[in-house]
């Protein structure tokens, strides 16, 4: 049985809570709250959307029936009101559409590995590793990616900083930097493996 709606009055306006349904009369959601000119739709099973209150062409009892087949909804959603709408004072604020999403993400990423980056440097030089060394900068990709910082590196022995071992080649430092640049990709490795592994099990 369709759903038979009176001609909407030029002063009527819908209002939240109201029932939606499309031209032939099947239901498309219910008015989460009106902006101005448009009306945020909770849709079942899917994520709110934006409608214009132009496209309704009757109002009965707060239900209102759109200008459109309910194939045609889709075309019609907005991810937000148009920017020539004032917000309204009071309300949440409109959730972002996809694109701004995506950039807001894309400066937080840029943010947090320059974050992790310092971090290790800053590690780096109270441990005695030079800052920008193959080891250190290993270190500093693997702790962006990680998302969290890393074991501290092994410090140099105290002889050779006070520069006890400059007579002869700083054998025993380059030992350390190659046990380190092990152990790190050893790390490396290991978290390759389980992801590997954790693609295969998905």
């Amino acid at each position: 049985m369709s759903i038979q709606h009176q001609p909407n009055p030029k002063h009527a306006a819908p209002a939240a809570g109201g029932e939606v349904y499309s031209s032939e009369g099947l239901p498309v959601g219910k008015i989460a709250r009106v902006s101005g000119r448009f009306m945020r739709i909770d849709a079942p099973m899917q994520p709110d959307y934006w409608l214009c209150v132009d496209d309704i062409v009757s109002l009965d009892d707060g239900a209102v029936t759109l200008a459109y087949p309910h194939p045609a909804v889709p075309q019609h959603k907005l991810h937000a009101p148009r920017s020539d709408q004032a917000p309204d004072p009071g309300v949440d604020p409109i959730l972002l559409d996809e694109q701004e999403q995506l950039r807001q993400r894309e400066m937080l990423e840029r943010q947090l590995e320059e974050q992790h980056r310092r971090m290790a440097e800053r590690r780096a030089q109270a441990a005695g590793v030079a800052p920008g060394s193959a080891a250190e900068e290993e270190r500093a990709r693997m702790e962006a990616a990680e998302g969290r910082p890393l074991a501290p590196p092994v410090a140099r022995p105290e002889f050779e900083r006070s520069g006890a071992a400059a007579a002869g080649p700083p054998a025993l430092l380059y030992l350390l930097g190659a046990l380190t640049l092990l152990t790190l990709l050893a790390v490396l490795v290991r978290r390759r493996r389980r992801a590997r592994l954790e693609e295969e099990t998905m």
